[in-house]
């Protein structure tokens, strides 16, 4: 994600990223990775715009780092998937514009380690390249966007994964899946025809580098948990990391519904005790007048229906990122952060244009843990996901 909107901090508007990481890890050199006897190895190989092994240890580092806080639950794991997962080859999600084009620039691409656990994907672990650093963004979640990915059976053992408009896909180039829909706010609109019709170019357009995403024999994958888990803690901090977790009910994303307002909802749900769901809390600020038919809440009219609607909000609106203190301040008056990001590719198509395909999606910062002055972990709802994601923040200007 390239860059932050505007934000507002408790019953408001905050804008969220994916920030560096600076982990450290313990590793075992044992090599016991082999799954179960007689479970078929997929050997599904999927397209990597830079094959750069670093991008899977990293990744296995934050998987131990988020071991350690032991808090499974929270992400919708259970005890033995979480302790049990391994962290697969990375491939690449390409973000294509209405033309079938790609940034350039590889610190637009975005990466997928799976997480694997009885040789099937459960979650992921996803990166993004940081420019000002030189470092990779990591978050972890229960994502099932990609579940069905190892049954991509269509005569190829290869495949590009990329998200164009509404859609994540898969594709060879002749043969395309539909993954998953995760809807978003765009004034661009591209039908699954017409994805249907770029297939060819959706493949030729990436770097045909491929990786068996289902490889999981990698020495820092294997560790000893109670002497990774005591060494960590050494590393990182020697006492316990502040925590905050709120517990914030989840308002589905329909089809058709706003993610700002599903966001909107679960804040004012969980402070008010309502029972919005997006549709409803939009029917409502129609109704209201805070909103005309037909147009899309922003920020502003968040906040507004907020103050005007409920008791005691004191909503307030930031156009800065929170600090790590503004953050904890807030989050330990029980009051939740709600936000949206926004990105797009920079494709000479685009350019050519001159038409604007931003993508925009909405966030709640249900939760934080401090590791240490620099080292935290935000948690988020999503309303695309059930469950919550966590993600890795060291320095919170860097939320821009």
């Amino acid at each position: 994600m390239k860059k932050m909107l505007k934000i507002a901090v408790s019953m408001a508007l905050a804008l969220m990223m994916l920030i560096t990481p600076s982990i450290y890890g313990v590793y075992d050199n044992q090599n016991n990775c082999d799954l179960e006897k007689g479970k078929k190895i997929n050997t599904l190989k999927l397209s990597v715009t830079n094959k750069d092994s670093n991008i899977k240890i990293e990744a296995a580092k934050y998987l131990m780092m988020m071991q350690s806080s032991d808090n499974y639950h929270i992400l919708g794991f259970t005890q033995q998937e979480f302790y049990q997962m391994k962290v697969g080859e990375p491939f690449t999600v390409y973000v294509f514009d209405s033309d079938g084009e790609i940034s350039p620039n590889f610190n637009d691409q975005i990466y997928v380690c799976p997480l694997i656990y009885n040789n099937e994907i459960i979650g992921t672990i996803t990166s993004k390249y940081n420019l000002d650093s030189g470092l990779f963004n990591f978050s972890m979640s229960k994502d099932d966007s990609y579940k069905n990915i190892d049954d991509w059976t269509i005569n190829k053992d290869t495949g590009v994964v990329g998200r164009i408009g509404n859609y994540v896909i898969v594709t060879d180039g002749v043969n395309i899946d539909f993954l998953n829909y995760r809807p978003i706010d765009t004034k661009s609109t591209i039908s699954k025809t017409q994805i249907y019709d770029l297939r060819e170019k959706l493949f030729e357009n990436t770097r045909n580098h491929y990786s068996d995403v289902f490889d999981v024999s990698i020495e820092t994958l294997l560790y000893s948990w109670n002497d990774q888990q005591n060494t960590y803690r050494d590393e990182i901090d020697p006492t316990l990391p502040s925590y905050v977790m709120l517990d914030l009910p989840h308002v589905q994303q329909g089809p058709t519904d706003i993610c700002g307002c599903a966001s909107w909802a679960s804040v004012l749900n969980y402070r008010f005790l309502t029972n919005y769901t997006a549709q409803s809390l939009r029917d409502a600020m129609i109704a209201g007048n805070f909103i005309e038919s037909g147009c899309t809440p922003n920020m502003i009219e968040y906040r507004n229906f907020a103050n005007f609607t409920c008791e005691n909000v004191d909503c307030f609106y930031y156009s800065s990122p929170p600090s790590f203190t503004m953050l904890r301040g807030t989050l330990n008056q029980n009051r939740p952060i709600m936000g949206s990001w926004w990105s797009y590719p920079i494709t000479e198509s685009q350019i050519a244009r001159s038409t604007d395909e931003r993508i925009y999606h909405s966030i709640n910062i249900v939760g934080f843990e401090k590791f240490d002055e620099s080292l935290y972990v935000y948690y988020l709802r999503n309303p695309w996901y059930d469950e919550v994601v966590s993600t890795m923040v060291t320095n919170s200007s860097e939320v821009v």
